[in-house]
């Protein structure tokens, strides 16, 4: 009897004493998220025109165009997948703004192409090597807002957390940007990749990529946006 009843208590206490698991950035204990983080990279499809006058051809020219932020997101997870011993991932809403934004256009010198006849990818434009376009240094800058970000954050893998996230938001500049005569109002749909990486129980690194389009959707004049803009992005994230 003594034996049995024993074995019962330390059946009873063997809950308590199990050590406790790890911190894992996927339990919902903590579901706001917080994140400093700055961003650059290039425009790597992006085209500016120079019409010269009425019933003469127009023109592109293919500008180097880099991006640079610093900014905050705030983020809440919306619904949690599996259970804690089985994490399969979590869904969150992720809003972002961006006091600091600069569109840097380095000096170069670059060769018109002729614009009007599609030109299919691998094949040569048409081209005259004796138009080029002078393009000087300039700076742009402005305000981003992303209030829309639905991100999918996948199960931590030794302290690596992965994410995917889709979204959209609105450009605002202090001149019309790309060019004049488009417009100070852009909007900026992206698809975002990148990983978490724990430092401590509720920090980590972000690094990521965003990849971006920037367009006027017809707000302006002229609509010749930034169709592809690769950006990279480093942060701290805390949650709370």
């Amino acid at each position: 009897m003594k034996i049995v009843t024993l074995a019962l208590l330390l059946s009873l206490a063997a809950p308590i004493a199990q050590p406790q698991s790890r911190p894992d950035l996927l339990k919902p204990e903590k579901p706001w998220e917080t994140t400093l983080y700055v961003t650059g990279g290039p425009a790597i499809a992006y085209k500016d025109y120079v019409y010269f006058s009425a019933g003469q051809p127009a023109y592109y020219y293919r500008k180097a165009l880099n991006i640079f932020t610093a900014g905050v997101s705030v983020g809440k997870v919306l619904h949690y997948y599996g259970l804690p011993s089985h994490p399969r991932g979590q869904l969150e809403y992720v809003a972002e703004f961006e006091p600091l934004w600069l569109a840097h256009t380095p000096a170069q010198t670059t060769h018109l192409y002729q614009y009007g006849t599609y030109v299919t990818l691998g094949s040569p434009p048409n081209t005259n090597t004796n138009l080029v376009e002078i393009v000087p240094h300039n700076l742009q800058s402005g305000i981003a807002v992303t209030p829309l970000l639905v991100r999918y954050r996948f199960p931590e893998a030794k302290r690596v957390t992965p994410y995917i996230q889709l979204g959209g938001g609105l450009l605002f500049t202090f001149h019309d940007f790309p060019q004049p005569n488009s417009s100070v109002v852009n909007f900026t749909p992206q698809v975002d990749f990148g990983t978490h990486i724990r430092t401590r129980p509720q920090q980590a690194i972000v690094l990521g990529l965003n990849v971006e389009h920037i367009s006027n959707a017809e707000l302006g004049n002229i609509n010749h946006g930034v169709n592809v803009s690769l950006i990279f992005r480093a942060g701290y994230t805390w949650w709370h």
